[in-house]
């Protein structure tokens, strides 16, 4: 097979898997990073862990599990910030697929959640959190939820909320995960081999560019 080769010419599926990096304790001391448009996670999440021993690691088999990447008690300021960064990194994953991939589902699927991950910015701008009726899936519930929130009228949002319900109903079906999957509930499966992925990803990459100029991030790109 010619895949992934950029870890190595010689890379196989007889390879030993590195098992360790299963653990997140293990990650630590190796100073990398998750990528976010370009910002290192470290810059964004500032009580990252430093250093952990290995000495704690082998002797303490506990302590496999004693570092998280999970964390509560997030300031209000720091959740938005993450919310951003996340829904930039979307954004920006989604325009270069448009170029590598433009026909490809995987394409839409990360153009749709950039798109759910602005309604959701909007939202965590908004209220400080994720509020219960917005930890759905469907776009066109978060697009309602920001029109109402935010009482939207400019001009140039225009039809965002309306694109938004009738792409749920008319091609999602109320399956959020329609491109993510090839079967959803009650046997239900795909059948969208007419759509013209090109079209949607056109009218997605519309969307984006409304949401990132009324939440004032027209210079992040």
């Amino acid at each position: 097979m010619n895949l992934f080769k950029k870890y190595g010419s010689n890379i196989s599926y007889k390879d030993i898997l590195e098992a360790d990096g299963a653990y997140a304790t293990f990650h630590v001391n190796y100073g990398k990073s998750p990528v976010f448009n370009g910002i290192s996670g470290r810059d964004i999440v500032k009580d990252t862990p430093e250093h952990v021993s290995l000495d704690d690691i082998l002797n303490h088999r506990s302590f496999l599990s004693s570092v998280s990447d999970i964390e509560s008690n997030v300031k209000r300021e720091d959740r938005i910030l993450r919310w951003k960064e996340y829904w930039l990194e979307y954004v920006n994953a989604f325009d270069k697929m448009t170029y590598v991939l433009p026909d490809s589902i995987v394409t839409l699927n990360i153009g749709r959640q950039a798109i759910e991950n602005g309604f959701k910015y909007l939202i965590v701008k908004k209220n400080g959190q994720i509020t219960k009726e917005a930890r759905k899936h469907n776009l066109q519930l978060l697009a309602h939820i920001v029109f109402d929130e935010y009482n939207i009228k400019d001009e140039y949002m225009a039809y965002v909320e309306t694109f938004c319900e009738k792409y749920d109903k008319c091609i999602e079906n109320g399956y959020a995960e329609y491109f993510r999957f090839p079967e959803y509930k009650q046997s239900e499966y795909f059948a969208g081999t007419f759509l013209d992925i090109r079209w949607l990803s056109y009218n997605f990459a519309l969307i984006i560019l409304k949401l990132l100029h009324f939440a004032g991030l027209d210079d992040e790109f």
